[in-house]
């Protein structure tokens, strides 16, 4: 529930507080892989380029992590907008 609220904050202009602190929730292993999917997939859904460069060094991290979005399976939305957005951030 936590991070719907994030990703609602994200909506409202507060990205780089949310991202610092999901970031460091990765980093400190201190959070569930399942609800760190749950909060990139969700964020994936509602972005859009162009990326800021501090939002890209946020988030390209905690998608590019096998451990997070790993398990998302082929052939799905999900991945369809990771592969997306690794695919932009590496052709800036």
């Amino acid at each position: 529930m936590i991070l719907d609220r994030f990703v609602h904050l994200l909506e409202k202009g507060f990205v780089m507080p949310v991202m610092n602190y999901v970031k460091q929730c990765l980093d400190k292993n201190n959070t569930d892989i399942s609800l760190l999917r749950h909060f990139i997939t969700e964020t994936l859904h509602i972005i859009s380029p162009p990326y800021s460069d501090d939002f890209v060094a946020a988030l390209l991290p905690i998608v590019d992590n096998h451990e997070v979005t790993g398990a998302i399976k082929q052939n799905t939305q999900e991945r369809t907008l990771i592969n997306e957005f690794i695919e932009h951030c590496k052709a800036s």
